[in-house]
């Protein structure tokens, strides 16, 4: 199956992508891996925009979780979009350049279906 890409929403700054992946495209990312959610992360920098490739290599999320982009040292979140993925769907979220305040960006991940330890997932500085 090939990849193709959608354009979601545009909110806060944040371009959110979705589509679903094959095999090839989930070995391209896997930079970070959260294996209770079977989840693969890639953080990216296209100049000063943050890019997160995320791909659900696990089973289809049984609920929503919240995604969030935050500011990794005080934690404030820059934008946040609840989601539902698949099995082997795949999602880019961007937090543009002139809505990153600089520093290090992270994303953390909140399932709804179990509680899970609050931990900065993946952090990027695109600086």
């Amino acid at each position: 199956m090939a990849f193709v890409r959608t354009i979601l929403a545009l909110v806060g700054g944040a371009v959110i992508l979705m589509g679903s992946a094959d095999a090839a495209d989930r070995q391209e990312v896997s930079a970070i891996s959260i294996p209770d959610l079977g989840l693969q992360i890639a953080p990216g920098c296209e100049g000063k925009t943050v890019t997160f490739n995320l791909v659900n290599t696990g089973e289809a999320w049984p609920a929503v979780g919240a995604i969030m982009i935050l500011k990794a040292t005080d934690r404030a979140v820059l934008t946040r979009r609840n989601m539902r993925l698949a099995q082997g769907q795949k999602a880019s979220f961007k937090l543009l350049a002139e809505r990153n305040p600089g520093g290090e960006i992270a994303l953390y991940v909140a399932p709804t279906w179990f509680v899970r330890e609050f931990t900065l997932d993946a952090r990027i500085s695109c600086d």
